[in-house]
């Protein structure tokens, strides 16, 4: 239920916030949006940002499947990055989002007129804001011993906007380096009238899932442990 994963993100995570923050965690990203949101709930990281090409075909896949996938090879190359530089590593946090609607991706635009297509394409209507997550333990030879994922689907419907609104919101320059050329921050904020999921997860990452996923892997393998009922 929403109260009770709402519980898991407002309680679980400050109940083991200090021994998490007792491991070295990475965050493979250079999103803002990911390092703020991690930073709200009280995480200490050092962002080392993925250098994944994110050149991986779709055809074939699921959309689910494909940003699930991309995330997998972020952690996968930040490993790779840690291990080449020698810089110790507990925990790899990755991400990646992608917005899909009717059998397309919307991926980050090539430019203020990419953008201005793909906004005109999606005003009035809704699409999937699809979020990825990885964490992966690490151990001291930079090999993952075991890692958890989650995929998280969103319902976004857009206001409909006329031509001189998009261009107005893609002049801010805020749409260009993100999927679907938006963000739910600043601006973009005054573009949807609806959202079916999880907000944070359209934001950047899907802090929910990820408090859910995180704890069970660290008790799994020792890194926190419970010291109540």
């Amino acid at each position: 239920s929403t109260q009770s994963t709402w519980g898991l993100l407002n309680l679980m995570l400050p109940l083991y916030l200090k021994q998490i923050n007792a491991l070295k965690i990475i965050l493979g990203s250079s999103s803002p949006a990911r390092k703020d949101l991690l930073q709200m709930v009280g995480l200490e990281f050092e962002v080392v940002p993925s250098t994944y090409a994110e050149d991986l075909p779709f055809e074939g896949h699921s959309p689910n499947d494909y940003v699930k996938e991309i995330a997998r090879r972020k952690m996968e190359n930040v490993r790779e990055i840690l291990k080449a530089s020698k810089k110790s590593a507990d925990l790899i946090i990755s991400g990646d989002t992608l917005i899909y609607f009717e059998g397309k991706l919307f991926q980050k635009p090539k430019d203020k007129l990419d953008a201005f297509n793909m906004l005109k394409t999606l005003c009035g209507k809704t699409h999937q804001c699809i979020t990825a997550a990885w964490v992966g333990l690490i151990d001291s030879n930079h090999e993952i011993i075991d890692a958890v994922s989650t995929v998280v689907s969103t319902g976004v419907t857009f206001f409909p906007l006329s031509d001189a609104e998009i261009q107005a919101y893609v002049d801010t320059e805020q749409p260009l380096n993100n999927s679907g050329s938006y963000m739910l921050q600043a601006h973009g904020a005054t573009l949807y009238t609806k959202l079916d999921g999880c907000f944070y997860a359209v934001w950047g990452f899907p802090l929910n899932a990820f408090a859910q996923m995180t704890i069970p892997l660290l008790k799994k393998h020792h890194k926190i442990q419970s010291s109540f009922n």
